[in-house]
């Protein structure tokens, strides 16, 4: 099923409305398990006007979305929540870098897989660098100390603490600005005292963090710009 030429992911759970969340490559639709397809068209027509209006917020963003990214040379990414122009350069030599302005990327072989490989394997290897060391900074606000600390490609969050002191951090998170990576970094160690969203939590997350709230909002409304 496709709406605005987008895939339309239908998901049915026990619950009694429909939700709609509209993405840069599909439209998710949480659904009651009762409602038919034919229900789901005719609530995607009444809300064509919304979905419109998003479709149209994420067509500006042009190759900083991943999944209109053919990784040629001049597409853009970010880093440190800067955009860098990539520049893919013939070399037998295997290997990325960049300067203030591009991220170069070495390679015999131009295949975009190949390509998005790489740089996936640059920014793997930054973001264990940087976490760490703003995670050696912040650390020092905070009486509890995590037991560990992992790097890994989550697909749903940018952090996530565990009962027993451990947190993961999402690689992707060092594509933004330095203050909103701090900002998920107090986000996890907060949850080292309160394994909860309530209200103790957010006073501790505010008192290390008093503008906490508007680098949330940003990774609510310019997360989907975090991924290559």
């Amino acid at each position: 099923m496709k709406f605005y030429n987008l895939d339309v992911i239908i998901i049915r759970r026990k619950r009694k409305t429909l939700e709609l969340r509209v993405f840069p490559d599909k439209i998710e639709v949480r659904s009651p398990n009762y409602v038919n397809e034919n229900s789901v068209k005719n609530f995607l027509e009444l809300k064509k006007a919304w979905i419109d209006v998003q479709v149209r917020k994420y067509s500006q963003y042009g190759s900083l979305l991943p999944h209109n990214r053919k990784y040629n040379s001049g597409e853009l990414f970010l880093y440190l929540g800067k955009k860098y122009e990539l520049r893919v350069i013939d070399s037998f030599e295997n290997k990325v870098d960049n300067d203030d302005e591009n991220i170069y990327v070495y390679s015999k072989n131009s295949d975009k897989k190949i390509i998005s490989k790489m740089l996936f394997v640059w920014y793997n290897k930054n973001a264990f660098e940087i976490i760490r060391k703003r995670v050696d900074y912040l650390k020092n606000f905070f009486s509890i100390k995590p037991s560990s600390i992992q790097i890994k490609d989550l697909k749903s969050c940018w952090g996530r603490c565990y009962s027993d002191g451990r947190i993961i951090f999402n690689w992707k998170i060092i594509m933004s600005d330095v203050k909103i990576l701090d900002y998920v970094i107090i986000h996890e160690f907060s949850h080292l005292f309160h394994m909860n969203h309530g209200k103790a939590f957010w006073n501790l997350v505010k008192n290390v963090c008093p503008d906490y709230k508007i680098r949330r909002q940003w990774l609510k409304n310019y997360g989907f710009l975090l991924s290559i």
